[in-house]
C-alpha cells in the first residue's frame, strides 16, 4: 500500500461498511467507560479510525492508530491528528520499546483488513496481550479469501510478468480451509491468554459498477507495484483486468454489476485476568 490517497479513495466505502457491520453485530456486548484508550492496529490512512470507532466508543478519551507504513501514518496524522486522534508507526509483528512502554494501557483494540498481511500472528497476539489491560477486548476482521488475493498468487506464474516479481504467499497456508485457519486463530489467541467470545467465518459480497473499480482496489494494495517498471505499469494493470475476467475471479450479476465475493474471519476476544496478580 504505497499511496494513502489512492488507498483511501478506493477502499474506504467497503472497509467502513464491513467494519460497521462487525461492530453492529457485537455492540450489545460492548461497553465504553469514560476516558478509555482504543488502539486501531493497521489503521492505514486513518479514515476508519476517525469515522467509525468514535461511533462505538463515544466516551473514549484517546483513539490511537498504528501502522507499519510511515507514509500512511504521516498522512493520517496530517489529516486527522489532534488531541483525541493520534497516529504512530508501529510494526505489531515485532517486540518494541513502544509496546513495552505502553504495557497495559489500552482498554480495547480494533483491526480491520490488516491481519491477513501479517505472517507472525503469534507475536502479534503476544504484543496485543502486552498492550491490553486485564479484561480488555480485541475486535478484528481479517480476510480469509479474496479474488484479488488470488490474483496476487497468479501474477508471478504468468510468463509476461514473472521476471519482475517474486512469488507471493499470504499468511495462511494455501492448503488450509477456512475452518482450519479459524481454529489456528483460536489456538493462537487462547495460547496468549485470550478468551474467544466470537470467531466466525463470514461470506461477504460487495458490488462494483465496473472492473475498473476492481482494478482501482487492486492497484491501491498491489504488493508488486514497485517491482513493475513504470513505463509498463499501465499495460500490467490492463493484463490484470483480463486475468480477472479470464479466470472468473469477479463475475457480473444480472443487473450488470460486478460482484466481489470474499470471506472474512470476525473475532471478538477478551484478555483474561492474570491470576498471579490476584
Amino acid at each position: 500500500m504505497h499511496s494513502p490517497v489512492e488507498y483511501e479513495k478506493n477502499t474506504t466505502v467497503q472497509t467502513i461498511r464491513d467494519a460497521r457491520n462487525v461492530l453492529e453485530s457485537i455492540k450489545g456486548q460492548l461497553s465504553c467507560s469514560e476516558n478509555e484508550k482504543i488502539l486501531d492496529i493497521g489503521c492505514g490512512p486513518g479514515d476508519l479510525t476517525t469515522a467509525i470507532l468514535p461511533l462505538y466508543f463515544p466516551t473514549a478519551s484517546t483513539i490511537i492508530g498504528c501502522d507499519i507504513s510511515e507514509a500512511m501514518v504521516q498522512y493520517a496524522q496530517k489529516k486527522y491528528g489532534c488531541e483525541r486522534y493520534q497516529f504512530y508507526v508501529l510494526d505489531i509483528e515485532k517486540p518494541s520499546l513502544w509496546i513495552n512502554s505502553n504495557k497495559g494501557k489500552f482498554d480495547k483494540m480494533f483491526s480491520s483488513f490488516a491481519f491477513h498481511w501479517m505472517k507472525n500472528l503469534n507475536q502479534v497476539t503476544e504484543n496485543m496481550n502486552i498492550l491490553l489491560k486485564e479484561n480488555g477486548h480485541v475486535i478484528f476482521l481479517s480476510l480469509l479469501t479474496h479474488p484479488l488475493v488470488e490474483l496476487f498468487g497468479l501474477i508471478p506464474t504468468v510468463t509476461k510478468w514473472k521476471k519482475f516479481v517474486k512469488p507471493w504467499h499470504s499468511c495462511g497456508e494455501v492448503q488450509s480451509t477456512d475452518n482450519e485457519r479459524k481454529i489456528d486463530y483460536i489456538n493462537i489467541l487462547e495460547k496468549n491468554n485470550f478468551e474467544v467470545i466470537k470467531c466466525d467465518v463470514e461470506p461477504v459480497e460487495y458490488l462494483l459498477e465496473s472492473l475498473d473499480k476492481a482494478i482501482g482496489i487492486f492497484d491501491s494494495v498491489n504488493p508488486f507495484k514497485r517491482d513493475i517498471p513504470e513505463d509498463k505499469y499501465q499495460s500490467f494493470l490492463e493484463d490484470c483486468k483480463d486475468y480477472i475476467q479470464l479466470c472468473g475471479l469477479i463475475k457480473q450479476n444480472q443487473l450488470g454489476k460486478y460482484v466481489l465475493k470474499y470471506t472474512l474471519l470476525v473475532v471478538y476476544a477478551k484478555k483474561k485476568a492474570n491470576l498471579c496478580n490476584k
